[in-house]
């Protein structure tokens, strides 16, 4: 099949089987030899960014320095165009540093004007054919469901019959009766007189458990999240979704246990830990949905050729938010913190 230029990269839906599958990226066009014809204007959207677990774009660079001006990007933000190996932070790239140091403008944000006819349009990352049939007649069933609830409850409103209210009953209150005298015994040893009643019952105290310290915590944080990305890129390299499904529960599970927290001195810096921890858990979640579906296509294949065509060897998408939770960390143990 073929699919739009503007596809390229993403995931489509086959037109005849309705499964989806990743489009190939689209080849470059080859320069202008010297001499030929000056090449055709084209916009100049070529950056994608990947924010709340999603690629986002392609966009223009004035599109992401005001992005980051607004505070949607950070210094932390991974940014990629064609050309460039792998996904790289925008802080680090020269093209935008110049926005990370200027002040944000002041003044009222001016409304968004609509895109004129004919402008270039943002791709849409899914095609799905019949999906406006679909929704229309889902419409009707709803509407046709609310219509008939509200038609019953009018006839069981108009058909009630009034019933007189039940007489009200005395209310007999009854009041406790005071405790028994315990009849006191003396003691049968001549010389002494000793009272004996009943005992008091003395309170009992449940277990306290000792909550751990803010250094405790953050030094079993380091260890559980070191463990989970060992199993989860040991499970990557046999195509085992379990292992990485456990690391995003585990970056959900601290991020709550940190927020819980009051970290004093420390809590910018844990509030950055605590944001990144949750981008991880749902940028993780959403590659793993995409390479699961083709995990399951190469099934009787020999493992090296199985390993070659999934990528199985292709995990850095792990160790890149890896190495992203592990500067965060890096920031508390030198502000001070020991653990």
């Amino acid at each position: 099949m073929k699919v739009s230029e503007q596809a390229a990269g993403k995931r489509v839906d086959c037109p005849a089987c309705k499964k989806a599958f990743l489009a190939p990226k689209a080849l470059a066009t080859p320069p202008t030899p010297a001499g030929g014809p000056p090449p055709a204007t084209t916009p100049n959207r070529v950056w994608y960014v990947h924010v709340d677990g999603r690629n986002d774009g392609p966009h223009t660079a004035d599109t992401v320095v005001e992005q980051v001006k607004t505070g949607r990007l950070d210094a932390h933000t991974l940014g990629w165009r064609e050309g460039m190996k792998d996904w790289q932070p925008l802080g680090e790239m020269p093209e935008f540093q110049g926005a990370f140091s200027a002040p944000p403008p002041v003044g009222k944000p001016h409304a968004h004007k609509p895109r004129a006819q004919g402008a270039e349009q943002e791709p849409h990352a899914h095609y799905r054919p019949g999906r406006t049939r679909r929704d229309t007649a889902i419409g009707f069933w709803v509407a046709g469901g609310l219509g008939l609830a509200i038609l019953v409850a009018i006839l069981i409103v108009a058909n009630r019959r009034e019933e007189p209210p039940p007489p009200r009953r005395p209310v007999v209150v009854q009041q406790p009766l005071p405790p028994e005298p315990t009849a006191p015994t003396t003691s049968t040893t001549p010389g002494v007189k000793v009272i004996h009643g009943p005992r008091p019952l003395e309170p009992t105290k449940a277990p306290v458990k000792a909550e751990l310290s803010n250094a405790k915590l953050m030094a079993n944080l380091v260890a559980d999240l070191d463990k989970g990305f060992k199993d989860a890129i040991a499970g990557h390299t046999k195509a085992m979704a379990k292992p990485i499904f456990a690391l995003i529960t585990k970056c959900r599970s601290h991020a709550e246990k940190l927020a819980a927290r009051d970290w004093g001195p420390y809590k910018s810096e844990m509030e950055t830990l605590i944001r990144r921890l949750n981008e991880a858990a749902s940028g993780l979640d959403v590659t793993l949905k995409e390479r699961a579906v083709a995990w399951g296509l190469g099934d009787g294949l020999d493992e090296k050729k199985r390993a070659e065509i999934l990528e199985l060897n292709q995990y850095d998408w792990l160790t890149r938010w890896q190495k992203i939770l592990a500067d965060e960390v890096e920031k508390v143990r030198k502000k001070g913190m020991e653990f």
